[in-house]
């Protein structure tokens, strides 16, 4: 019955190369079947997608950002912190077209998405910390060859 809209979700990805696709987030089997079972109208489709892809995207910049500054001191709350901010965004970006039925569903999809985006952050805050110790050691070793 809703197999067009898992269809319609999956031809809105774009083409990612495997390895992408098996780690992306919002491709895991529970977000997809969570996303199904919000049973989205034709009209709600494009607005459910355009919040995904701008939580997706603004995801991804704030946890880049925070691993650029090379700042590791409470990573793990700073991911946090910046995770709440984009989920309420997307929270007030469904409000606007999800109904009161729709409502219990999306938070399933909701929690799905943002359990498998924070092990996702997580893993690559996990190593982009190990190479940066890895960087230091390096740099502490041949700064000390060159004493």
């Amino acid at each position: 019955m809703y197999y067009p809209v898992l269809c319609l979700l999956l031809l809105t990805i774009p083409h990612l190369s495997q390895a992408e696709q098996t780690d992306s987030p919002w491709l895991q089997p529970e977000v997809l079947k969570a996303a199904v079972s919000i049973e989205l109208t034709d009209e709600q489709l494009p607005l459910f997608r355009a919040a995904i892809t701008n939580l997706v995207n603004n995801q991804l910049t704030a946890t880049n950002k925070l691993l650029r500054r090379n700042n590791i001191v409470d990573l793990d709350q700073k991911l946090k912190t910046a995770t709440n901010r984009q989920f309420r965004k997307m929270d007030r970006d469904m409000g606007k077209f999800l109904s009161e039925a729709q409502h219990p569903q999306y938070l399933i999809y909701r929690k799905a998405l943002r359990a498998q985006l924070t092990n996702s952050a997580l893993t690559r805050s996990t190593s982009s910390s190990a190479s940066i110790s890895d960087t230091s050691k390096t740099l502490g070793q041949s700064g000390a060859q060159h004493h």
